[in-house]
């Protein structure tokens, strides 16, 4: 799988830029308690599945990529556009795009995670090794296709676009996909809706393999 993500739109560097005030203001604003609590919620179940994979990240990651990816906002380095989505989900698609960039230099035994780095002539297995488990759920298939399009359609809603970042993450129970993100379960519920609609109206040469993955997600 690729990691082109909700993230990609959050990790667009814009390093001549010097937010102003009225941008760090915006900021500030829109970091209250609901939207804070809503990215440690999903960044704390994101850095358990990784770990379950294998990826030994340590125990106080999840605070330290929360910290970077604000400060890396304010500091325009991450280039957050409030009128495209919710500072929430603009974070938790930084953290996702900078902790499974991290996860493939580990499973390639390049990262500074692994105490003893892997011999070159076993980079290749371990590398196909984590590509094989991001690759365990029906979405990560899906993605292959059609993850461009569906989060060009899905940019303006941010509760879909939490929804993608849990499926992707292989979370598709509605409970659980409220707990890793802070929405309600019934807007978990309403925005499968939403993504079923939203497949409907694939490219026809796409939809028929979208349908069947979309059963697999279901069952």
């Amino acid at each position: 799988m690729v990691d082109g993500e909700a993230g990609s739109k959050s990790e667009q560097v814009s390093s001549n830029t010097v937010p102003d005030e009225a941008y760090l203001q915006a900021v500030t604003d829109a970091l209250d308690e609901t939207a804070l609590n809503k990215v440690i919620g999903w960044t704390r179940k994101r850095f358990r599945l990784l770990r379950r994979n294998g990826v030994p990240f340590p125990e106080d990651a999840d605070e330290a990529y929360i910290r970077d990816a604000l400060i890396d906002t304010l500091a325009g380095q991450l280039n957050w556009k409030p009128a495209k989505c919710q500072l929430s989900t603009h974070l938790i698609g930084a953290i996702r795009s900078r902790t499974f960039k991290e996860a493939k230099r580990y499973w390639r035994g390049e990262s500074e995670l692994a105490d003893d780095p892997l011999p070159s002539d076993d980079s290749a297995n371990a590398a196909s090794t984590g590509i094989e488990l991001e690759g365990q759920t029906a979405l990560r298939e899906l993605a292959s296709m059609i993850r461009n399009w569906l989060f060009r359609a899905a940019e303006a809603d941010d509760a879909l676009l939490l929804l993608l970042m849990a499926y992707e993450d292989g979370i598709t129970k509605p409970q659980e996909i409220a707990e890793a993100t802070g929405l309600t379960t019934n807007s978990v519920n309403a925005s499968k809706k939403r993504l079923a609609r939203l497949l409907d109206a694939l490219p026809p040469e796409l939809q028929q393999d979208a349908a069947s993955l979309l059963r697999r997600l279901s069952r």
